[in-house]
């Protein structure tokens, strides 16, 4: 007796006797893990196709989505071991819009359209002196 498919173990011998049954002990077969497919690292994509370090197993269901500052859909993707079977979803980032430093004298025009992730510089304007030394930074 041997393991079905997607699922891994030693195989075992068992026999017919004279009285019709079988005697011997069948396989222990387990499940065998799913590879993650690098593309559910991408930026912007969480899942829980991997819990405490270990891959989902064959047979299991997980879900992928846009992580926040993202936005775009959900997948469900299925164990069918070795390969995760399913679509990853497409994650756009998010054009910041709010907590951007406003004050008069600010020059803030490098912060337009910036979306997750980037980085823009805030200056004052001529005529104007900052309140603290050094550049001002905004991350979205």
């Amino acid at each position: 007796a041997v393991c079905s498919a997607g699922y891994r173990g030693s195989p075992a011998e068992v026999q017919c006797t004279s009285n019709g049954y079988f005697s011997g002990e069948a396989p222990r077969c387990a499940p065998v893990p799913c590879e993650i497919p690098s593309s559910l690292s991408a930026a912007g994509i969480a899942h829980n196709c991997a819990k405490f370090g270990f891959s989902i197993v064959h047979g299991e269901r997980c879900a992928a989505w846009c992580d926040d500052g993202f936005f775009g859909g959900v997948e469900v993707l299925h164990c069918n071991a070795p390969t995760l079977i399913g679509s990853i979803p497409t994650c756009k980032p998010k054009v910041c819009t709010k907590n951007l430093p406003d004050s008069s004298g600010l020059a803030r025009s490098d912060c337009q359209g910036k979306v997750t992730g980037e980085t823009c510089t805030v200056s004052c304007y001529d005529g104007y002196g900052p309140a603290f030394p050094g550049s001002y930074y905004s991350t979205c």
